[in-house]
């Protein structure tokens, strides 16, 4: 693997306050336009997490461009995650916020959808999930990134402990799961919504990156 993307001579800290603030963003678009998403009936408890994901983004933009004044970023699907030349692997990142012109800088959120009744979405969340940006696939340097967990079996609390306990009990080469930060609750993102944060050392280089995890109920 290549040299992961990163924001070249900024630091630590400033990396997170100019993510922080448009992940904010971006995250509160996102939970504005889950209602409408859900009413489509193209989203449903049996749909492909792909087909609730282009939704999803279509109504993002709708929120973002009814927004006085509208931020300044974009919201873009599937857009390819490897920077020419640099050895990374390929991979399509499932909703990107770009905001600026520099190709490695951009944050990415991933979505899978999860259930309560049994490990193997779990385990997808994880392996296929978070293990994006452990590996640099995505967000390789990044401060933070995120993950959206389309709740399909009505029960939020428990697909949230589900991904908590397959997060811990994985192989740290998968995980990178830094234990001591753990798996906190945060309501600072979406007014009035718990959302969760875990953080995670990206290998090679060892950079730590913070996800903040989104889960929604499809009815």
């Amino acid at each position: 693997m290549g040299k992961p993307a990163s924001f070249g001579d900024l630091n630590p800290k400033l990396c997170m306050k100019i993510q922080s603030g448009y992940l904010r963003t971006a995250l509160r678009i996102l939970h504005a336009a889950w209602p409408a998403t859900n009413l489509d009936p193209r989203v449903s408890v049996t749909a492909d997490e792909d087909e609730i994901t282009n939704v999803l983004r279509r109504e993002m933009k709708k929120v973002k461009d009814a927004m006085k004044p509208s931020p300044r970023f974009r919201i873009s699907r599937e857009t390819q995650s490897d920077i020419v030349d640099d050895g990374s692997p390929l991979g399509l990142i499932d909703i990107e916020i770009g905001y600026t012109f520099d190709e490695v800088l951009y944050l990415a959120i991933e979505c899978k959808r999860i259930e309560s009744t049994g490990n193997t979405l779990a385990r997808r969340y994880v392996r296929d999930g978070i293990n994006r940006f452990v590996t640099c696939k995505y967000s390789g340097g990044h401060a933070l990134a995120g993950m959206v967990g389309y709740v399909i079996c009505g029960d939020r609390d428990r697909c949230v402990q589900r991904v908590r306990s397959q997060l811990e009990k994985e192989p740290l080469t998968i995980t990178g799961f830094d234990a001591d930060a753990g798996w906190t609750e945060s309501t600072a993102w979406v007014p009035s919504e718990v959302l969760y944060e875990s953080h995670h050392h990206q290998s090679p280089s060892g950079h730590r990156i913070c996800l903040v995890h989104s889960y929604l109920r499809v009815s």
